[in-house]
């Protein structure tokens, strides 16, 4: 299953607008999981609202990214045990592109996912590798050459 984002809202006026660049207008792959969320979601609490948003606030308008980190994110990283300083919703985006290539996948897969331009912004701000990581990928090559 696939979303296809449609417009993106101004942080400061919330009023609609295009999409950032051509690349944001791709459908996101999402996982079945996530597909089963938001059927449910919608099923159950969505509202038809005048602008066709999908999370609007109470009155029907975009919700403010601020107002998502502090009364959305916080509270539940707060349960968890998770610090808040500097917590914010980008995180997401930099943590699944980490993961992604943790996982295995091809930078091309990562930059796709993350709806990047150019790979050199995926490599440069999204995927980051751990001190755990880079120990696993140096045994691995070690192991081939040790196999040859």
């Amino acid at each position: 299953m696939k979303v296809w984002p449609r417009k993106q809202a101004d942080d400061a006026t919330r009023v609609l607008r295009e999409l950032k660049t051509k690349k944001s207008r791709t459908p996101v792959p999402i996982t079945p999981e996530t597909a089963t969320v938001l059927r449910a979601y919608l099923k159950n609490h969505w509202k038809e609202n005048p602008q066709g948003l999908l999370f609007p606030n109470r009155i029907g308008r975009p919700r403010k990214r601020a107002s998502v980190v502090r009364f959305g994110l916080w509270p539940i990283l707060r349960r968890l045990g998770l610090p808040t300083h500097k917590a914010g919703l980008h995180a997401f985006r930099y943590g699944l592109g980490t993961a992604l290539a943790d996982s295995g996948a091809s930078p091309a897969i990562v930059q796709r996912t993350l709806r990047h331009t150019d790979i050199k912004t995926t490599l440069r701000f999204y995927v980051h590798a751990d001190d755990e990581t880079t120990r696993a990928a140096l045994a691995h090559v070690q192991s081939l050459q040790s196999n040859a």
